[in-house]
């Protein structure tokens, strides 16, 4: 029986390689080796999140890369079902997808954007923490660590207070 969830195989710190887990699951499925068992539920996540996710980059990640099939390396997306309690209806909204107006220029440059996207995120940070949210309660999906700079940078520049990193 094969036990866990492959897209936790991605972290390369960990020594993870994805690929020995789908040569496993190949082994599993096609020569008959044993089960394959996806784990579906998620106690973790709230709804709205798993449905954004689902909405949006969950159909991107079924797309191969080379546009055939996919490789060894990429993972089918694969929906969860959340197990926690829903969202009360009084609750802020859970997701929130901010644009960040990419400057005036003829050509959008990366450094420019990631700019305007930290002020827009450490803008949106203090405004939700001077109509009551405490700090602990927000939380930022980062691509890498370079944004959590920036956007402590962008919320001073804005005129508001140095955004404080979670320990």
């Amino acid at each position: 029986m094969l036990v866990g969830d492959p897209k936790q195989s991605i972290y390369r710190f960990r020594r993870a390689d994805v690929t020995v887990w789908r040569r496993v699951e190949d082994d599993f499925t096609t020569r008959g080796l044993g089960r394959v068992l996806p784990l579906t539920d998620n106690f973790r996540s709230l709804p709205p999140i798993l449905g954004f996710v689902e909405a949006t980059v969950g159909q991107l990640l079924d797309q191969p890369i080379d546009g055939a099939t996919l490789q060894p390396f990429e993972v089918p997306f694969l929906p969860v079902d959340a197990r926690r309690d829903p969202v009360p209806p009084e609750a802020e909204p859970v997701v929130e997808l901010l644009l960040a107006e990419p400057p005036d220029d003829e050509k959008v440059l990366a450094d420019p954007l990631r700019a305007a996207e930290a002020r827009a995120i450490a803008a949106r940070a203090l405004e939700l923490h001077a109509a009551g949210t405490p700090w602990r309660e927000m939380a930022l999906l980062l691509p890498g660590w370079g944004l959590p700079r920036a956007v402590r940078v962008g919320a001073r520049r804005g005129g508001g207070a140095d955004l404080r990193p979670a320990h």
